[in-house]
Order: structure tokens, then C-alpha cells, then sequence
């Protein structure tokens, strides 16, 4: 009767250690699970977020680059883009058709001309360590002059192409092709959790060529 009261009692423990073992395993599959799908929601998002940074920069640039005027095939001296360094940091420089400053302070729109009295120079420059930021002075005399943060974690060197009329002759052919990077953390070298993110845009300026 002992024996098989103590018999009972051994099975029902080997039972236990089984369950807890089951559980064990069960909890770790689960955590396991569980970390991996929260870093991957956590680089998707930071991706995301680095993606959106670029793509409001180049659609801003975008934006002033389609008010550019200027005909190098008319006069020379009017170039309406300038690739350019202002203090250290890469930049560019961009000469925009632009009315008179109306009452409200926005600008009124250009007449289509090159006209030093009302047109303006507009200006991106690309800050390196440690801001790593897209600072746009909306009219640019010198690096000093008054600027605005339109981009954050935006790597310092990027890549333009600009093609004008005097490039190859075909006044059909104003454009520039610009390639910027983001990283979610410009300082550090990217990686798996620090998503890197290449963006490039080719902008079309066909006003250039009747200006």
C-alpha cells in the first residue's frame, strides 16, 4: 500500500517538471517572438520617419528650384543654380523669380524675367557635425543672414547633377538630378537599427529656357 501510494506521488511529480519545462519553452518561444517583431516595428518606423524627413527636404527644394530664372544661353552671367560650399558645408544656391513683398509678407509672384530689384537668392546649405541639419535662408546675401531648419539627421554630402543650356547646347534640358541621404542617427554609422535612407529627385525646369 506504501509502495504504491509513494509509486503515485513520483509520477505526479515527473508530471510537474515536465509542465514547468513545457512552459518554460512556451514563454521563451513567445519573448522570443515578441522582441523580434518589436525591433522590426521599431527600425519600420524609424525608416519611415527618415524617409518622410527626405522627401519633405526635396519636395521644398523642388518647390524654389521651379522658380528659377535665368537663360545661360541668353546671358552668361545669369546662372540660376549654383553649386557651392557657404562657410565649410556644402550648399546650393538658387536664383528665384520673385515679386515684391506684399503687404502680408509673402513674396508676390515674378514676372518671369531677371530682375536684380525684386528677385532674390535663395540658399540650402547642408551642415555637417554636429547638427546634421538643412538650414534655407529664403533670401542669401552671406552665411550670416537670417535661416530657417527645414531638414534634420540629413548626411552632409549629397550628390547634384545640373545640366543647363550651355552643358550640351539643348536649351530642352534644364534640370538638375539631387540625391540626399537621412539617417535616424547622422552621427553614428548605419545599420540595421539605424536605418539609412537614399532619396533622389530629378527636377525639371523647362522656364529656363524662354527666360
Amino acid at each position: 500500500m506504501n509502495l504504491k501510494s509513494t509509486l503515485n506521488k513520483s509520477v505526479t511529480l515527473l508530471e510537474l517538471l515536465i509542465s514547468i519545462g513545457l512552459l518554460g519553452f512556451l514563454v521563451l518561444i513567445f519573448t522570443s517572438i515578441d522582441s523580434f517583431s518589436h525591433f522590426h516595428v521599431i527600425s519600420a518606423d524609424r525608416r519611415s520617419k527618415v524617409q518622410n524627413e527626405v522627401s519633405i527636404l526635396l519636395e521644398h527644394i523642388s518647390k524654389e528650384a521651379n522658380k528659377a530664372v535665368g537663360n545661360l544661353a541668353v546671358i552668361p552671367s545669369q546662372d540660376p543654380i549654383t553649386i557651392t560650399d557657404i562657410g565649410v558645408d556644402k550648399a546650393i544656391r538658387i536664383y528665384v523669380d520673385s515679386g515684391p513683398t506684399g503687404l502680408d509678407g509673402i513674396y508676390l509672384p515674378g514676372d518671369g524675367r531677371w530682375d536684380l530689384t525684386n528677385d532674390r537668392t535663395v540658399a540650402y546649405r547642408f551642415k555637417g557635425n554636429p547638427e546634421y541639419q538643412v538650414w534655407f535662408y529664403p533670401e542669401y546675401t552671406a552665411d550670416t543672414d537670417p535661416h530657417e531648419v527645414v531638414a534634420h539627421n540629413i548626411m552632409p554630402s549629397y550628390t547634384l547633377i545640373y545640366d543647363n543650356t550651355t552643358t550640351d547646347g539643348t536649351p530642352a534640358n534644364n534640370y538638375f538630378d539631387i540625391t540626399v541621404t537621412g539617417r535616424w542617427e547622422a552621427s553614428q554609422a548605419a545599420s540595421v537599427d539605424n536605418p539609412e535612407v537614399v532619396m533622389r529627385t530629378l527636377i525639371i525646369m523647362p522656364s529656363l529656357s524662354t527666360r
